[in-house]
């Protein structure tokens, strides 16, 4: 019995000491083993100062809200900043998906299950298209470089930097399940929070939300990976992987919800796409089921409807008209026509794909 009890009383005390230092008794691990890669950010740029920075990686800057309280909307037809939410490998699934927060969110903005990726359609070479307005063979990086912090072509730089470049104040953030985003594709040394967690999109979202709460920031990039987990286990198209798409849906809502909270979901331009679908267990080629993604876009001026010809390289010449931000000429993306009123897109200057 002593010795019963003994063990139970240790237990006890293992299990509060796990807790005390954020760990879980059932796997050791941290609660939050996140990596948080916070760039050098240019002097003019709000840096980190309190407490709470020290530890986050998030800039101590303008808290806006306590006790769960809903604030005020920000809707006066302003942009004032874009949240980009990156699903990887989902393609065109959000189309037959049971997706209410998706279909709520986007109920009266622009939407499209027929974009183009690029080819190939691949995680390295689609996203780096989505961020820096050109094709792979212009940006240059490609899945097997993207690991590298010197893949990318300087002259084709991503929005972070042009957006860093005509603001210098502006809080830039990328938090990816997909680390590779922030090697390759995010460049260093420009004052980007970064923060990378692999194969957990629920800390990545939990991360986001977090951000979105405790900073007044212009461009935010998530990534979500899982439905990329279930193309490659078990299939694309597959029950499972449509049901982690709709696990997807769930993560979509709680950072749109963050914004509402905060106040400023009118005044964001918020951006759901994805990078590519896939063929069985696989990706890469240009079959249908592997080059239509999902394109959805909704805030202030966005119009109602389905955009016409797109493909993932135009995401990058929406943020930047959306903020204001002239699109530069070397940029082969544009902006669609039926996204924006007034805006006829531009004849595109390359095969489409």
């Amino acid at each position: 019995m002593k010795k019963t009890l003994a063990f139970v009383l240790a237990a006890i005390v293992f299990a509060l000491a796990a807790c005390t230092a954020g760990l879980s008794p059932a796997d050791g691990t941290t609660a939050d083993a996140g990596t948080e890669l916070k760039t050098d950010a240019p002097a003019s740029t709000a840096q980190p100062t309190g407490p709470a920075a020290e530890t986050s990686g998030i800039p101590d800057t303008q808290p806006v809200q306590s006790g769960g309280e809903v604030l005020p909307p920000d809707d006066d037809g302003e942009i004032k900043r874009v949240v980009i939410v990156g699903v990887d490998g989902a393609g065109s699934a959000f189309k037959t998906a049971n997706t209410p927060n998706f279909d709520r969110i986007f109920a009266n903005g622009a939407v499209t299950y027929s974009a183009l990726t690029m080819y190939p359609s691949l995680s390295g070479d689609c996203w780096a298209s989505c961020l820096h307005g050109v094709t792979p063979e212009k940006h240059w990086i490609t899945n097997d470089n993207s690991a590298s912090k010197t893949a990318a072509n300087p002259a084709c730089p991503s929005v972070f930097k042009i957006i860093r470049e005509k603001e210098p104040d502006a809080l830039l953030s990328s938090l990816c399940n997909w680390t590779n985003v922030n090697y390759s594709i995010v460049e260093d040394d420009i004052g980007v929070y970064k923060y990378g967690r692999a194969n957990r999109d629920d800390k990545v979202t939990e991360k986001a939300c977090s951000y979105i709460a405790e900073n007044d920031f212009r461009f935010m990039f998530v990534h979500l990976n899982d439905p990329d987990g279930a193309l490659h286990g078990v299939g694309y198209g597959t029950s499972a992987h449509t049901k982690a798409v709709e696990g997807i849906d769930v993560h979509i809502g709680e950072i749109y919800d963050a914004l509402v909270k905060k106040g400023c979901a009118g005044s964001t331009v918020f951006i759901v796409t994805t990078d590519h679908g896939g063929n069985g267990m696989s990706h890469g080629g240009w079959t249908d089921s592997e080059k239509y993604i999902t394109f959805a876009v909704t805030g202030p001026g966005v119009l109602h409807g389905e955009p016409g010809d797109m493909n993932i390289s135009d995401t990058a010449a929406i943020v930047l008209y959306s903020l204001g931000i002239d699109i530069p000429d070397w940029m082969t993306g544009r902006v669609p026509t039926g996204i924006f009123d007034g805006i006829t897109a531009e004849p595109r200057p390359y095969e489409s794909h």
